[in-house]
């Protein structure tokens, strides 16, 4: 193809690599590359010394304690597979920070055993939390130290009175994180005690009713037992009365009336309360309560004779109107007149002679 161009071309350069490196050297140093055939300058003429600059000393911080790492120095012939899975770590730090002046204080093993043997706490829904931890309590009040407070003895001897899964969950919570007695009965209550259970508690006690072959004190007791298995029902004093007042039988809501003399609404809770206990510690030691249960024993027996009453006089009715049914289709049988098969006569077909 012709060319366009007319202007001057370039020699033919054979080493046209380096001539470009040498080209961006120059560039590099502030040089204007040039065509001309004047020798070339020493790359090293005019170069300006670098200035050495010291970098900035930036002091490293120190490492908190806790972070420190440790090396672990292994001999040769115990870094093998089996060496390395059955590595000692030590024991687990306790979830339980003890003060400094209560870590010196000696338990007796029998104080142990006893805790041991017969306060213990597994964690199935049976067993109530905050009953072992009423019974824990009267259990450690009875270690006394004038040097060791009584935090620091149920915050040491807890651990000893769980067993199972309590136990576990014991030992995996966090380290040091329990400074308190108070601490740590949150922490169990909320693992072994939580909103749900105690809604359902709340629920058995507001919806408490007297059992038909349950007696005044029965049902108290077990109703006192209801308020003492859930201590955050959150129910006034006078709540707690009428709601037990309202759940027994009326024979009994009639007695406690009586026993009163205004009625027993009219009352004040603190002495409803005592009122209801004296009735019934009376009624455990001389009986009294029977004649009340006799009495409805007596009503149902009349209600249910009334009942069996009503059914045998509609049997009787029944059995009459068969009866007369029956002798109608007697009657009816007996009037009936035999009448011959051949001719329809009234006389029997047997008693004609038959030609031969």
């Amino acid at each position: 193809m012709p060319r366009r161009t007319t202007g001057n071309l370039l020699p033919l350069d054979p080493e046209i690599e380096r001539t470009c490196r040498q080209n961006r050297k120059k560039v590099k140093l502030g040089k204007q590359p040039t065509t001309s055939t004047t020798p070339r300058p020493s790359l090293t003429q005019n170069r300006q010394p670098r200035r050495q600059v010291t970098p900035p000393v930036i002091p490293t911080p120190p490492t908190p304690p806790s972070r420190i790492i440790e090396p672990v120095i292994m001999a040769e012939q115990d870094r093998s597979i089996r060496a390395r899975l059955n590595r000692r770590t030590g024991a687990r730090a306790s979830c339980v920070v003890i003060l400094a002046g209560d870590a010196n204080m000696e338990i007796a093993p029998a104080f142990i055993n006893m805790i041991t043997n017969g306060y213990t706490f597994s964690g199935p829904s049976t067993e109530d939390p905050h009953e072992h931890l009423c019974r824990f309590a009267n259990i450690c009040d009875t270690m006394k130290s004038p040097a060791v407070s009584d935090d620091a003895i149920r915050l040491r001897m807890f651990s000893f009175s769980l067993l199972g899964n309590a136990s576990h969950w014991f030992q995996n919570l966090t380290p040091r994180s329990i400074t308190t007695w108070g601490q740590l009965e949150k922490t169990f209550l909320d693992k072994y005690f939580p909103p749900a259970k105690a809604m359902k508690r709340q629920e058995e006690i507001v919806t408490f009713k007297q059992a038909e072959d349950e007696s005044l004190t029965e049902a108290w007791e077990r109703y006192k037992e209801l308020l003492i298995r859930c201590p955050s029902h959150g129910l006034e004093d006078w709540n707690v009365i009428i709601i037990f007042f309202n759940g027994i039988r009326r024979e009994f809501r009639d007695a406690l009336n009586n026993a009163s003399r205004n009625g027993f609404t009219r009352m004040e809770a603190p002495a409803a309360y005592e009122l209801v206990e004296k009735i019934c510690s009376e009624a455990t030691k001389w009986g009294s309560e029977t004649s009340i249960r006799r009495r409805g024993g007596l009503h149902e027996i009349n209600r249910v004779a009334s009942l069996e009453a009503k059914i045998d006089a509609k049997l009787d009715s029944k059995f009459d109107a068969l009866e007369r049914r029956l002798a109608k289709i007697a009657l009816g049988r007996q009037e009936e007149v035999a009448s011959c098969e051949l001719c329809e006569g009234p006389y029997r077909c047997q008693n004609i002679a038959r030609p031969d």
